[in-house]
């Protein structure tokens, strides 16, 4: 009886799995909506967004070869 109830918590755990991680798929930005640039979040120092195909989209800068101090 008791390895049938852990073989049954097994199940839902592994099956959970799969519930959580559809309901988390996708980029944060690459789902967001624009029609110009300005409608995509700028929250990064070393990447920007910009509006492309009315979907926003990540690009990275380039590093500071030394630093500001």
């Amino acid at each position: 009886m008791a390895n049938a109830l852990k073989f049954i918590y097994a199940i839902i755990s592994f099956l959970s799995m799969f519930l959580v991680t559809k309901e988390v798929d996708g980029a944060f930005a690459g789902w967001i909506k624009c029609k110009v640039d300005g409608d995509c979040p700028n929250i990064f120092t070393y990447s920007y967004y910009k509006c492309i195909n009315e979907l926003c989209e990540i690009f990275l800068r380039e590093k500071p070869e030394k630093p500001f101090m």
